[in-house]
């Protein structure tokens, strides 16, 4: 299996984490304090029943990036958990089984965590052959010798409900409750489990080490990786209120908003978007097709006050709301390696970093890595994600850069 991983590095690039999305002006945004944030209480029932199978099909036809890598693979509805309620949800995504004998053991599970795709239930990466472009990362992580589970994240896909987007606790579940659906499905499949995310996917990924040690009981996890996590975007308020908003981050705001309003209902969208984004919900809620194809007419009409709060009262409801969601929440579980491009302009460095000092006051061991000159969707950190992933699975100890 050595062999096997060492291959992979090679060209482990940077499809490994795609960190799709946009670009923003850059601020600096006051650190978020750190608090050990509570989570739902969760009845027996919930306990038994999360991470088991609702449906289970095997994919018959995928795209040629996953054709030498995968041996097989399911798309699959699964039992999670809301981290607003503690309900249990249906959660849809993919597993992958990678070519080749298992190692002594079983198969490690890799959890992976895409990034934004589009707000519409039909925006679930498992109803495409090309999982919306993400299977080059499958593909890639498949080389490695994981079992890869990826999930859809409540309320996209076939699970169907409100999505709970950048949630961090519904994300964390979610994340776990994939490894825990990819080892009912996948017999050779260990207890050893890793998280790894871009944007999105990455502030996932970085919530899914948090709540290992509690939520993912009964597995063996063994660390995570971040590409551009959206850590903490408390700082975004400010440069809304100010006219510094990017075209590319104003037609990302919808997004956010329509996720923090399933869970935080005193937001209303209206007190931050206007003109075309006030009524563009089928633009802006679209991954593919002709409604995607508006955004990019719609982004050179956009103005500051398009999206500029309408009171100093709206952005401080916004502002809670963003730290509400903010990583860190509570002490890493495992080992941590979170990468960041020193242009990206929409999550801006600073934050990233001031998240990650925060993480590591806390006591976690944390590797964190500035590239210079790249951005937002322009990070190349899968390489190094490849090594980082080799020496934990090789059993080198973590690097601590706190």
């Amino acid at each position: 299996m050595r062999k096997r991983i060492l291959a992979a590095v090679v060209v482990c690039t940077a499809a490994v984490l795609q960190a799709g999305c946009t670009l923003t002006a850059a601020t600096d945004n006051p650190a978020t304090e750190f608090v050990d944030a509570p989570a739902p209480q969760l009845s027996g029932e919930v306990l038994r029943e999360r991470g088991g199978i609702v449906t289970a099909t095997p994919i018959r036809e995928w795209s040629a990036a996953l054709d030498a890598d995968a041996d097989r693979g399911w798309t699959v509805t699964y039992r999670s958990v809301s981290g607003v309620d503690g309900s249990l949800r249906d959660v849809s995504g993919v597993v992958f089984v990678p070519t080749g004998e298992a190692p002594a053991g079983g198969w490690p599970v890799l959890s992976y965590g895409h990034g934004a795709t589009g707000l519409d239930p039909s925006c679930g990466t498992s109803g495409h052959t090309d999982l919306l472009g993400y299977d080059l990362a499958v593909a890639s992580l498949l080389q490695l010798g994981f079992v890869v589970a990826m999930t859809d994240f409540q309320g996209w896909g076939a699970g169907g409900g409100a999505n709970a987007y950048l949630e961090p606790k519904t994300a964390a579940y979610n994340m776990i409750d994939a490894v825990r659906a990819a080892r009912a499905l996948v017999h050779e499949a260990s207890a050893t489990w890793y998280a790894v995310g871009a944007s999105e996917g990455g502030h996932a990924a970085w919530a899914a080490n948090e709540y290992a040690a509690t939520y993912g009981d009964g597995l063996d996890f063994r660390g995570s990786a971040s590409s551009a996590p959206m850590a903490d975007l408390s700082g975004i308020v400010a440069l809304a209120q100010s006219g510094w908003l990017s075209h590319e981050q104003q037609m990302w705001l919808p997004m956010v908003l329509a996720g923090l309003s399933n869970h935080r209902p005193e937001l209303n969208a209206g007190d931050y978007l206007h003109g075309p984004l006030e009524h563009g919900e089928s633009m802006w809620s679209a991954c593919t097709g002709p409604h995607a194809d508006q955004r990019e007419q719609v982004l050179e009409s956009l103005t500051a006050r398009d999206t500029e709060p309408v009171s100093d009262a709206a952005a401080a409801r916004l502002k809670q709301a963003f730290a509400s969601i903010a990583l860190p929440q509570r002490r890493a579980s495992g080992p941590m390696l979170v990468i960041t491009g020193a242009a990206d302009q929409k999550v801006n460095v600073s934050w990233v970093r001031q998240a990650v000092r925060t993480a590591c006051r806390n006591g976690g061991t944390i590797e964190f890595i500035v590239r210079p000159d790249e951005g937002h969707g322009t990070l190349v950190a899968g390489p190094q994600i490849g090594a980082w992933l080799l020496e934990r699975l090789t059993g080198k100890p973590a690097r601590n850069t706190c």
